[in-house]
């Protein structure tokens, strides 16, 4: 089934009937939710070559993405169920539907940073479930906000016994981000407020994001489609007319990556492995409570999965298009 179907019969389901058993069920599918959001965001900003300024916006966002993951993973130990991470039903293969802030029948593809990828696919993924701040209204559709508001009122219906403390709980520390335990339910539902307010921000203020004076990722992408910051004017209205955002070059600054078909690229096999093996990594992390996993040898491992990427992208296909590779993120089973 879609994960999109998956989150819209999860929403059709009468609040009375949510209870522990659901919200493992949809917990788990936030884990496959939060990681289908990582590689097209990867790819952009791989694609992006070395010391151009704009690239850090989008690192942030990629570790914060990771963040996300890693709190549904807790939650979802701290209810007592093992999250599934390295599992063919957990990851998805591009192009991909993608739940959430998107159109049911967008297809999102994995391609080289672009103000066309940031306007028809970055935004609509973190679009917020309320208006936005800066905003006119658009046509309105399910977004992740809505799926994890869904998840957090049924939370608050658990009793506290439904959570079990200290169980295989990753902490990690890696500025800019922190992943905290969760061994409660009021921790549960603090670490989903904590995901929706990083990606679409609150009704109040596109500010109410990462952190105190930080924008929530929806309005990072769209002050990169703008080209300023987006401040607050003297009739304290959020408007685009802030600092000049710094413009990326799409041939100086780009690498010339063609967008990956669905069959990948054999030359993306050595790419691949890796990435299969950090999220055997990451399973065996949560199924054992090891921060260093996470903190050290996931760490090191992306290390490694740049620089492949990175051969990827500077490789030139041999049709004669002027196009070079790019990782297709297939996962393979040990």
């Amino acid at each position: 089934m879609q994960l999109v179907e998956r989150i819209q019969r999860a929403l059709a389901t009468p609040p009375s009937k949510r209870d522990l058993g659901w919200v493992r069920k949809h917990l788990q599918t936030a884990i496959a939710l939060e990681l289908s959001t990582i590689p097209p965001y990867l790819t952009a900003f791989w694609s992006i070559k070395p010391n151009c300024p704009a690239k850090g916006l989008l690192s942030v966002i990629v570790k914060q993405e990771m963040l996300h993951m890693g709190l549904v993973c807790n939650c979802l130990n701290a209810v007592n169920e093992r999250p599934r991470i390295a599992a063919a039903d957990t990851v998805v293969s591009y192009p991909a539907h993608l739940p959430g802030g998107v159109h049911p029948d967008l297809l999102v593809p994995l391609q080289r940073f672009s103000l066309d990828a940031v306007a028809r696919v970055f935004m609509r993924i973190e679009e917020p479930e309320f208006q936005p701040v800066a905003f006119d209204a658009q046509e309105q559709w399910p977004t992740i906000g809505a799926f994890y508001t869904a998840i957090s009122a049924a939370v608050a219906e658990l009793s506290d016994t439904d959570f079990v403390a200290h169980h295989k709980q990753i902490e990690v520390d890696i500025p800019p981000v922190t992943l905290t335990a969760v061994n409660s339910r009021s921790d549960c539902l603090c670490a989903i407020d904590q995901i929706k307010s990083q990606g679409e921000g609150t009704p109040h203020s596109p500010m109410d994001g990462p952190g105190p004076g930080e924008l929530a990722h929806y309005y990072v992408f769209a002050e990169l489609l703008n080209g300023r910051a987006l401040i607050q004017n003297d009739s304290e209205c959020w408007v685009f007319a802030g600092a000049p955002i710094p413009y990326l070059d799409p041939v100086a600054d780009i690498w010339p990556i063609a967008e990956v078909p669905s069959y990948g690229y054999a030359e993306s096999l050595a790419f691949d492995f890796l990435f299969s093996e950090i999220l055997r990594t990451l399973q065996n992390a949560w199924d054992t409570g090891n921060c260093d996993l996470v903190s050290t040898q996931s760490v090191g491992m992306m290390a490694a999965l740049s620089r492949e990427a990175r051969k990827l992208m500077t490789k030139p296909k041999p049709d004669g298009s002027g196009m070079n590779y790019a990782p297709d993120f297939h996962y393979y089973e040990a």
